[in-house]
Parts: structure tokens; sequence; C-alpha cells
């Protein structure tokens, strides 16, 4: 299904995913200026958000108004405009919706070049570069989180009682109003059993890692453990950059265009 869309090159699509059981995915997908290619970039968002909130939005349709590739951005199951229940844990899930992007891709006569994601995204993206299947050229990881087993630092200890409690909690950040998000006690024991470690060694096309200096939400640790595990790996530190990178995307895409302009290793 395809719906129109208010920006210039840009269309609404959506797409089934069997991470979801069978969900509607919803997604952005944007021409590349200037040039006719197949090549296309998925961007995959973090925790919280969505396709058209922030640094994935930016960055997809600065890839392709820079005229790198054509892009897809999509909500993950549960998030967004996408159907299907929010899952903290939902990395499985979310490497099928990954999956179906590709499928979807495709289907559209596009070929999936770079694979592009943003903090939770980002894990999400190395889990399904590990796979055989993975028709991806490249990986883009954006602060993303790969170290996990410590305490959650997100919530409050009343929050995590409540869990314990009642099984589950209602989370409602700030810029998430008046959505809120549930968070089971079943998802949070999942998450401390991911071992992310263990899959990076298996990513075998060439991956840039982007990593703020400044980042107030992950740390440092998470950019150096992809940068000693993956075999084929490039590491960017951006000094004075936030989780988000604010006021810094034009500094974050620049070094993602130079780095896909650069020939394979």
């Amino acid at each position: 299904r395809v719906r129109s869309s208010m920006i210039e090159g840009e269309e609404e699509v959506s797409f089934q995913s069997g991470g979801g059981v069978g969900c509607t995915l919803r997604g952005t997908l944007c021409a590349c200026s200037g040039k006719a290619t197949a090549a296309t970039a998925v961007l995959c968002h973090g925790m919280f958000t969505g396709r058209n909130l922030g640094l994935v939005r930016e960055l997809a349709r600065g890839l392709a108004q820079r005229g790198v590739c054509n892009t897809l951005r999509f909500d993950f199951t549960g998030n967004g405009e996408s159907s299907g229940d929010f899952d903290y844990a939902g990395y499985k899930a979310e490497v099928e919706d990954v999956a179906a992007a590709v499928a979807f891709l495709q289907s559209r006569g596009l070929s999936p070049w770079v694979l592009i994601g943003h903090s939770k995204g980002g894990a999400v993206v190395l889990m399904y570069g590990a796979s055989s299947d993975s028709p991806f050229e490249r990986i883009v990881n954006v602060a993303g989180r790969v170290v996990y087993g410590t305490p959650e630092r997100r919530f409050t200890e009343e929050q995590l009682q409540e869990a314990r409690n009642a099984g589950s909690f209602m989370y409602m950040p700030r810029w998430s109003a008046p959505k809120g998000w549930r968070i089971t006690q079943r998802a949070l024991d999942e998450r401390q059993t991911l071992r992310l470690e263990s899959i990076l060694p298996r990513v075998f096309v060439p991956v840039l890692t982007v990593f703020g200096t400044d980042d107030e939400v992950l740390r440092a640790q998470e950019a150096e453990t992809v940068a000693r595990l993956v075999p084929r790996h490039t590491l960017v530190m951006l000094p004075g950059a936030r989780h988000n990178f604010q006021r810094l995307e034009l500094k974050l895409l620049d070094e993602i265009c130079t780095w896909l302009s650069t020939p394979k290793d």
C-alpha cells in the first residue's frame, strides 16, 4: 500500500512483518535526488521514538537530498504508526521487521545497500547484519547499545518495584506525552540476558560506528566493544555530541556520507 505524502520526493508506504505476528509496518520511502538508482538505505529508529521524530528522519532526508541513495525509514512493531504491541525487549522481532523492509524494497525493484540504526536501532542493525542472509553491503551504527546485563538506569526504583509487584508499569517520558509505553517485568528480565558481544564477530561487512564524546545515555564502552569485535570496523568519536546529536546532525551526516563514498576495504 502506498499513500501520498506532503514532502516532495517522499511516499508513505506500508508492508507486513512477521516480527509482530503479521503486523503492518508504516514507512517513508524517499527518492534519491538528482539521479536514478536502486541503491537504498534502510534507517532504524531508537527506543521510545519513531521514523518521523528527530535524528532518523533528518538522516534519511539528508542522504536522499545529497544524492547518495534512496532511503526507507520505518516504524518498528508497536512504535509510531505501525501496528502491534510495543516490547521493551523486542530486538528479535525488530530484526524480523528489518527483514520485512528488505523484502518490501526488493518487491519494488530496489537494492538494500546500507543499514543504519540509532541507539536501540544500532543494536538491531548489528544483529541483522550478523545473519547469513543479510543483503546489505555496509552498516552504520549510530550510538548503538551493545552491552547489556547492567542495572537499569532509565527507570526509578518505584517504577521497577511496580513492575516486580504488578508485572508492568507505564513509562511516560516528557517527549512522548500523552503516549505512554508499557514496560513489563518479562521485558526487563529479557534485556538483562542479551549478549550481543557473541554475535558481533559475525558481522563481516564494513561497519561505521559514530559515537558522541558527550553521550549522556551510553558509555564509550559501547563503541569500544563494537570496534574491538567487528572485523571490518571504523570508529568515529564526534566531539561534543550527545546521544541524539542535537545541533550536530549535519556533522553526523557528513561523517556518514564521507564513509559511504570511500571504497570498501
